[in-house]
């Protein structure tokens, strides 16, 4: 559960459906930062946001693009995900995605989110562009 409104100055709902929505609050974990928070009910299963950005698997040198790097996320499974949308993180996406095009002749991915200025618009599939 999230923490109340009471207990947070900085709250704001990101994503809005008929049943849930997700709200960016200061954390309970003690330095964890802010994080999602859903608010209502959603099924199991249900996709109720993306993270998108350059996957690095277990063993991968992450080294430079992690480094201060607040989009910088690290999964319970040894994964990382680069969800930075500048910078080194944005070339390294960017010539990622147009690899795979150009092996595969299809778009593997949508960059469009590389686009954004500071701060990005809100995108329902996107807050991790908020919450970092």
């Amino acid at each position: 559960n999230p923490p109340s409104s009471s207990s947070t100055s900085s709250s704001s709902s990101l994503v809005q459906s008929g049943s849930f929505s997700l709200t960016k609050c200061v954390s309970v974990v003690p330095l964890a930062g802010q994080g999602l928070f859903l608010k209502g009910k959603a099924t199991s299963g249900t996709v109720l946001t993306m993270y998108p950005g350059t996957i690095y698997l277990p063993g991968d040198p992450q080294t430079i693009p992690s480094f201060r790097n607040s989009y910088f996320l690290r999964l319970s499974n040894g994964s990382s995900i680069d969800g930075r949308y500048e910078g080194v993180s944005r070339m390294t996406y960017r010539s990622s995605a147009q690899r795979n095009k150009v092996t595969s002749g299809v778009d593997p991915c949508d960059v469009s989110w590389l686009e954004y200025s500071k701060p990005p618009p809100i995108l329902p599939l996107h807050p991790h562009l908020f919450v970092h």
